[in-house]
């Protein structure tokens, strides 16, 4: 998974620079897990909340950064993951082939039905395999098989055999579409008298069945972006989203509801929640203050003092739904107390990556970051990350984030006058190595530069919430590039209606093709937050948006963060469970229109909780930090959402 995990950084550490007295009651967390939004799969009228009558549904996987099927068997194998035509889909590149063995066999009917995005702009020259149960010849010649792909001509093909020649009986339909870049959806229906293929909910090709059965051999898996036998020549480059397979051939309406419901996907999933907290809980440990997650794991910064007062810790957690257990604490191998470990939290797969901005292993205040990996269900310490310059109250950590093998850390007090400065560092097998150490090309005594940063592939979002260049403590977003080894300042965003003290860029987040930038004090602090849509130099705003019932000194966008077409923003100070209770909002993108989705309150909020101090996103969950949470009072908790 590309991610791009975006964290508020130190609010502690910036305490005496914020030009208000709320920052105290950022300290906790809450984190609920979500439903799994499987379907029932029955007969009769339509399933509730979906777009079609879900009867026959014997396969289906969204993605979603994960395998696990929604219905049927799981898929094993290797694939990356992107954002997609329902929020993730499953990255197919030269190596990945995935598999499900146990799919039911058909009899009387069969759909197969995706989201599809080749990679080539153009005809691609090979053959790339969509889905199929395709047995290699003399495994069983009395079964037959069934096959959907592109040729090298940009046709869609419907393939099945004949059992007693093995010879392909094929559909096939143009379909030059489907490599213009953008996701289509594409479906095959097969019954006894009639074979169809389908674009974008369209039937474009039909004709008469060979009748039979589709008995695939049971030996014969079913597969996704490969065809056994053949290796990888045959292999799908792209994504693939949210497929499905029915024992049934659904009708053109049903496949013209699919398409038409669009990112909303095929079913609307029923929300679920959980609640995590630290196994030892103490008072005022603040969890929750930070959070992060990826996959089925959180990562979760706490002030607890393990090792004296401030000195910090960090807890993950595993699991899905409403079930999810702690796996760890991590602490520095050299915890000392007012470290504030765990100030900032990321997390890409199973390395995580904490901040210590109050370090002073290279000066008094100089700061830290420290990497943990993980092997099987064990965590390790692998590096603690200096800044190569380090000086006194840099604050080296205030936030952080990770993708793949690079970290990038900001450093608010770099410079001496708390300009700010970011770091970046790569990993080659277990060494880290500082790359490059970026500062804005405008820098100015109390920026802030550095106070959130973001990550994604090549680009850098760095927030300077306390920049003046456009009016006094408006804010600004500065994005950078790397080429090879090399990172150049591309951008500087500001909002196009800036106004003194909003701080723009207090929280910062990456996804494809969009930035995001929070603006918590805009508007008498009920907050805003702003979606830009761009790359490199160039990026123009999408969207201004705001919670539906927003008031002044809600904080709206003290956290933020974007995953494909989804946003989140936390507005810990929102009263309506009661003073600085708290609240969360989730966005969610169709086209270029955002609309609010939902909001999310602790299921039992209380006076102080600040419930969404801290906000994160991987797939379909969210995750909502909630420090201010008791008892013991102030220990915080954290909330994950699925599918709110």
């Amino acid at each position: 998974m590309n991610a791009q995990h975006n964290v508020r950084g130190s609010l502690s550490a910036r305490a005496a620079l914020r030009p208000f007295a709320a920052v105290a009651v950022l300290f906790s967390l809450a984190v609920v897990p979500g439903p799994t939004g499987t379907p029932q799969v029955s007969a009769g009228p339509p399933t509730p909340g979906c777009v079609i009558d879900t009867a026959g549904l014997i396969g289906w996987w969204r993605g979603q950064d994960s395998l696990v099927a929604e219905v049927g068997p799981s898929m094993v194998g290797t694939v990356g993951y992107a954002d997609a035509a329902v929020r993730r889909g499953m990255q197919f590149g030269a190596t990945s082939r995935l598999q499900a063995s146990g799919l039911a066999t058909v009899t009387d009917g069969l759909t197969v039905e995706m989201w599809v995005r080749p990679t080539a702009m153009a005809f691609t020259g090979k053959t790339q395999t969509l889905a199929g149960r395709w047995d290699f010849p003399g495994v069983d010649d009395s079964a037959r098989s069934y096959l959907l792909l592109l040729d090298p001509f940009a046709n869609l093909v419907w393939s099945t055999d004949e059992p007693t020649s093995r010879r392909p009986l094929e559909l096939r339909a143009s379909a030059p579409q489907l490599f213009d870049g953008s996701f289509h959806h594409v479906a095959a229906t097969w019954s006894t008298t009639t074979v169809t293929i389908h674009v974008d909910g369209v039937q474009i090709a039909s004709e008469p069945s060979q009748r039979g059965v589709l008995n695939a051999a049971s030996a014969t898996a079913f597969r996704l972006g490969s065809k056994d036998g053949l290796g990888d020549v045959l292999g799908f480059d792209g994504i693939i989203d949210d497929a499905a397979v029915f024992s049934r051939a659904l009708s053109m309406a049903e496949i013209a509801a699919i398409h038409g419901a669009g990112a909303n996907g095929k079913c609307t999933p029923t929300p679920s929640q959980a609640k995590v907290s630290a196994a030892d809980a103490a008072s005022n440990d603040g969890f929750g203050y930070e959070v992060a997650i990826d996959a089925g794991t959180v990562v979760v910064g706490s002030a607890s003092a393990g090792a004296g007062p401030g000195s910090g810790s960090a807890y993950v957690f595993t699991g899905a739904g409403t079930a999810w257990g702690q796996q760890a604490e991590l602490v520095a191998a050299d915890a000392d107390p007012a470290d504030s470990f765990g100030d900032a939290v990321a997390i890409d797969a199973n390395t995580v990556v904490i901040g210590a901005p109050g370090d002073d292993g290279g000066a008094a205040d100089a700061g830290a970051a420290y990497v943990f990996t993980r092997t099987g269900s064990t965590w390790t310490q692998q590096a603690k990350l200096l800044a190569g310059d380090a000086a006194p109250n840099d604050t080296f950590g205030s936030s952080v984030a990770i993708d793949a093998d690079t970290i990038v850390v900001g450093a608010i007090g770099e410079g001496g006058d708390f300009s700010g400065a970011v770091y970046v560092f790569t990993r080659s097998g277990t060494a880290w190595t500082q790359q490059a150490k970026l500062r804005a090309a405008d820098a100015a005594a109390i920026d802030l530069f550095g106070q959130s940063v973001s990550l994604l592939d090549n680009t850098i979002a760095v927030g300077a919430p306390n920049d003046s260049n456009s009016v006094s403590f408006a804010g600004s977003a500065y994005v950078f590039t790397r080429t090879g080894s090399e990172w150049a300042q591309r951008a500087k965003i500001v909002a196009p209606d800036a106004a003194v003290g909003d701080f723009f860029g207090w929280s910062v987040s990456l996804t494809g093709g969009a930035l995001l930038a929070t603006a918590y004090a805009a508007d008498d602090q009920r907050g805003a937050a702003y979606v830009f849509q761009g790359s490199g130099a160039t990026w123009t705003q999408q969207a201004r948006l705001q919670a539906a019932d927003g008031a002044a000194g809600d904080l709206f966008g003290i956290a933020g963060f974007i995953d494909g077409d989804t946003f989140v923003a936390g507005a810990p100070l929102e009263a309506d469970g009661g003073e600085l209770s708290g609240a969360a909002y989730v966005f969610r993108r169709s086209g270029s229109t955002w609309t609010q989705r939902a909001k999310l309150v602790s299921p039992s909020p209380a006076v102080g909780d600040t419930f969404g101090s801290a906000v994160s996103i991987s797939g379909d969950v969210v995750a909502v930090g909630t420090p201010g949470a008791d008892p013991p009072v102030d220990a915080g908790s954290v909330h994950l959402f699925t599918n709110p």
